[in-house]
């Protein structure tokens, strides 16, 4: 017998307000009148760093989302598939002190696992630096980039960009993602669960925010545990991986993560390297 082909309930779009109404009191003015969102657009984080360099206003807190993205960035020269209301694609500008961008990719990681424990009660591994996983797949990406302070020739403010695959039919994806990709709506926890449709990506938005700017915020004892839940959080510590540096690829084991959240690994040979590059490739 042939099975009915069940189409699930369009997701919501995108609000600015229904986001600004579930954030975090503490956190309303860093966010207020700045949530901007596109029907579709190159990418967020293009966008965000054009706003940064271009706008007069003080872009700390601003958040840029779109519905579509059709250049959607991600690490090393990749690209991000974003096809139009099925993901959460979205850019934060945010003003920082001594935290470098890798750290700041580790803690977004650790924000937008518990944003998604929070909202839809799922558990999601990370893959150093920047990949969150689910049943084996690939469902969020993060992207951040610094912006540099000319006058005082340091890093002033990041782009943080996360691409979360929610309700993304991954058959719809180019072929070369079909065995890699994934998304929350797919996961064996929740495809057959009406409900999760009922929760839209606006909640899920405002959680990213309330638990990313409450670690960005914290002590550095508290930024420290997150970085404990990065660690504990991580399936490639014991694995052999195979490491790509530039032209240069060797096997190792992963040994830990450091505080600093660089990966440390331990060769063939006996010896161990600290990779922290954003020009380092990790592969399974």
């Amino acid at each position: 017998m042939q099975k009915e082909n069940v189409i699930s309930p369009a997701p919501h779009a995108l609000c600015a307000s229904a986001i600004q109404n579930s954030i975090l009191p503490v956190y309303k003015k860093l966010t207020l009148n700045k949530i901007r969102i596109f029907d579709e657009i190159n990418s967020t984080n293009t966008e965000a760093k054009r706003l940064a360099q271009e706008s007069a206003d003080d872009p700390h807190g601003t958040v840029i989302l779109a519905e579509k993205q059709t250049a959607g960035r991600g690490r090393l020269g990749r690209t991000f598939y974003s096809p139009s209301q099925t993901g959460l694609y979205m850019s934060i500008l945010y003003k920082v002190d001594d935290l470098d961008p890798m750290l700041i990719t580790a803690l977004t990681s650790v924000a937008v696992a518990r944003a998604i424990k929070d909202v839809y009660g799922i558990e999601t591994s990370i893959k150093w630096v920047n990949d969150l996983f689910l049943d084996g797949r690939k469902i969020c990406g993060i992207l951040t980039e610094g912006i540099i302070d000319q006058t005082a020739k340091k890093i002033e403010t990041v782009v943080i960009g996360i691409g979360i695959n929610v309700y993304s039919n991954i058959e719809s994806f180019p072929q070369d993602l079909h065995n890699t990709a994934g998304s929350l709506s797919q996961t064996a926890q929740v495809c057959h669960d009406p409900d999760f449709y009922k929760t839209s990506r606006n909640l899920l938005c405002a959680s990213v925010l309330n638990n990313l700017f409450a670690i960005l915020s914290s002590t550095p004892e508290k930024i420290e545990a997150s970085i404990n839940e990065y660690r504990d959080r991580s399936f490639l510590t014991g694995k052999n991986v195979t490491v790509v540096k530039g032209n240069t690829i060797f096997k190792a084991r992963v040994i830990n993560i450091t505080k600093q959240a660089h990966l440390l690994v331990q060769k063939e040979d006996g010896t161990q390297e600290e990779l922290f590059t954003g020009e380092v490739s990790i592969k399974l």
